[in-house]
């Protein structure tokens, strides 16, 4: 099924790519490539479906072809059923003309590669995985003589000669998007999704304080692990807990015997043993059930949400995990719409270093140039990467003060905390993207950074030779867009492997004519 919000967003995007002949409406220029921007679960395979059926019922296109590198099994046999479920619902005429190009279909050493002919839309889903130009997709597109589409550098009359049409969908597409702010394409647009109200995402998880820092899965960490099972080791109200782990073999035995003694039932969920199917998570479960997970649900895949207690990203060793793996994850597969006004009763734990950046991209989703956040795939470290988080952080909630002035906010804590009246106090405007490294030094359970107007919270440093004490601050003005730009003003971010970053100059619309 096909809802509103789809459909509003799939019209933007056909006006935006195939603009309209019809003199009853307005008259859009042509934008063969569109992005399709739209947070995890929020609904992005139904907008792109119907996309697709309106350009082949109005014959813009004669053909579509939906590829992806990505190679997991089960999002494969998720896009087929959506596309028998739609063609069911369109109409099984359109059967022929959509083809769909799994991981290895792209590029094989054994098989020819897939000729793209004229009149054909193709729809990149999760756009933002293997982007590099080692990879199938590039690959795809550089046998069919279309690789300048990616990066803009394809003459637009070259395009349109051949009618050929780009649709590049995910929700996280940082390295898109940082080309498209640091050397805008005349012929490449983003269209956001907007979803209704029984959509639940990642600020959810954020204002409802249920995003929490996970751990490693080692020997170290026994009785953190054990602690935290316990917890959600409910008798009269049995759900699943989903752990990702990184050591595979190790960790998994480890998760085991806990559960083991605390008489929680364990699966393992990998590319090798399946204990339990996705879909038997919608079933609830007689136990308290730990599903062991590695190298699945990554993007992309529904996950079955009623009956889960938590989810939980191991923490790597070196917390290297990118800012969009951490979201495609199990965050990802935890978003997404219910009846329920409340949303989900789900706790999510991710890898600390990434909790600054889930906040960054909530509060820079709807900029202009989308959330512009990295490390991420095919974009250099992020500045704010080098910031060693300190764990000794107590913060003191400050009553909310009339202003969020010093001397009043002096006043209040004079009268709450005199005991740090001997210390520094150093004001901090939480709006100036300068200050974005006090999120990294707060720990979760105590603060959130989505702060309301007018909030001030003290955060007492414990640290060594420390005597400072910071006010943390919002005072309801948000800084300039143009400020914020400033941030993005080097094209060598992008690392030169990716199949975004520009290589030549772009060719404008004037030369076309």
């Amino acid at each position: 099924m096909i809802f509103a919000n789809q459909k509003t967003c799939g019209d933007e995007i056909l006006k935006t790519m195939f603009g309209y002949e019809d003199s009853t409406e307005e008259s859009t220029s042509l934008n063969p490539v569109v992005l399709l921007l739209a947070q995890m679960q929020m609904g992005k395979s139904g907008t792109y479906w119907y996309v697709i059926f309106e350009a082949l019922r109005n014959r813009k296109v004669d053909q579509v072809l939906i590829i992806s590198g990505n190679r997991e099994k089960d999002l494969r046999t998720q896009v087929q059923q959506d596309k028998k479920a739609y063609t069911n619902q369109y109409g099984k005429e359109f059967n022929k003309q959509i083809t769909i190009l799994w991981g290895s279909d792209l590029y094989s050493k054994r098989r020819s590669i897939t000729v793209v002919p004229n009149n054909t839309l193709i729809v990149w889903d999760e756009a933002h995985f293997a982007q590099s130009k080692s990879n199938g997709p590039y690959k795809f597109f550089k046998h069919n003589g279309l690789e300048g589409m990616l990066n803009g550098t394809m003459n637009l009359k070259d395009i349109t000669d051949r009618n050929i049409y780009l649709l590049n969908v995910s929700a996280t597409p940082f390295s898109e998007l940082y080309a498209n702010a640091l050397q805008p394409c005349p012929y490449h647009e983003v269209v956001r999704l907007v979803p209704d109200s029984s959509y639940f995402g990642v600020d959810f998880y954020i204002n409802d304080r249920r995003l929490c820092q996970s751990f490693e899965v080692d020997e170290y960490h026994v009785s953190e692990l054990e602690t935290l099972l316990t917890r959600y080791n409910t008798k009269d109200n049995p759900r699943y807990m989903l752990i990702r782990v990184t050591n595979t073999t190790k960790a998994t035995r480890l998760v085991e015997n806990i559960c083991k003694r605390l008489d929680i039932v364990s699966h393992r969920m990998n590319s090798k043993v399946r204990t339990i199917s996705i879909d038997d998570l919608s079933q609830k479960p007689r136990k308290p059930t730990v599903v062991v997970l590695s190298g699945m649900l990554r993007m992309g895949k529904v996950v079955p949400k009623e009956h889960l207690a938590m989810v939980f990203e191991a923490k790597t060793p070196k917390n290297t995990r990118h800012i969009d793996t951490g979201l495609q994850g199990l965050l990802g597969r935890v978003c997404g719409h219910t009846q329920n006004p409340s949303g989900f009763d789900i706790d999510v734990y991710i890898e600390p270093n990434l909790y600054n950046y889930v906040v960054y991209y909530v509060q820079n989703y709807e900029e202009e140039h989308g959330p512009l956040i990295k490390p991420a795939m095919n974009l250099k470290t992020s500045l704010l990467t080098n910031i060693k988080t300190d764990t000794n952080v107590t913060c003191l909630t400050l009553t909310n003060p009339e202003a969020p002035q010093r001397n009043s906010i002096m006043k209040q804590i004079n009268e709450q905390f005199p005991e740090l009246m001997d210390r520094t106090f150093v004001m901090k405007d939480l709006n100036k993207i300068s200050n974005g490294k006090f999120y990294t030094q707060i720990e979760k359970n105590t603060f959130t950074s989505i702060m309301k107007p007018n909030t001030c919270y003290v955060c007492k440093l414990f640290g060594q030779d420390e005597n400072k004490v910071w006010l943390l601050v919002d005072n309801g003005i948000e800084e300039q867009p143009e400020s914020k730009n400033n941030r993005c003003n080097d094209m060598n971010v992008i690392l030169d492997q990716c199949v975004y970053k520009p290589q030549t100059k772009f060719i404008h619309l004037e030369e076309t004519k």
